[in-house]
């Protein structure tokens, strides 16, 4: 009976340290993680992600002040052009209630907006490049900025130089 119990307690001990080392183990992991994922990109490359960054997003804008534009020019406002996108894609634009010559503006600025969507993405590309990334890293940056705090503050850092 008192073997039982020196031998239980001896079982909680042994239980309570390998918690305590695994504990330490995962933090250790976790840890060296987040290092990694900070170390996961250099400092050039977060540079140049930044200017990249500015680059497209003022090429984004201007594609989508021009996307505003045709709406605009088609009598449309934003919210009406989204409405009948909307019912276009569920195959419901005649029960939209539009008029044809609604439905015309809306068909001819939707048209006017594909054809500039290329452009856009060409000159996205082409200022990438000009950084030195690739669609792919900078994708891989901006995702890893979102969900990773020390990226994210790394390249707060670095913004702020």
């Amino acid at each position: 009976m008192k073997m039982k119990k020196i031998l239980s307690g001896a079982l909680v001990l042994f239980a309570l340290g390998y918690a305590q080392s695994a504990s330490a183990q995962q933090a250790y992991e976790v840890t060296q993680q987040e290092q990694l994922q900070q170390d996961r990109f250099s400092e050039e490359e977060l540079k140049k992600f930044l200017q990249a960054n500015a680059k497209v997003t003022a090429i984004q804008k201007e594609g989508q002040q021009n996307m505003l534009n045709i709406i605009q020019e088609a009598g449309m406002d934003v919210e009406q052009f989204n409405k009948y996108a909307q019912a276009q894609r569920e195959q419901k634009l005649a029960e939209s209630g539009a008029s044809p010559e609604q439905l015309a503006a809306f068909d001819k600025a939707a048209q006017q907006i594909v054809e500039i969507q290329p452009t856009v993405k060409e000159n996205v590309k082409k200022a990438l490049e000009e950084e030195g990334l690739t669609e792919d890293k900078y994708r891989e940056i901006v995702t890893v900025y979102q969900q990773d705090e020390a990226v994210k503050a790394k390249v707060h850092e670095l913004m702020a130089k």
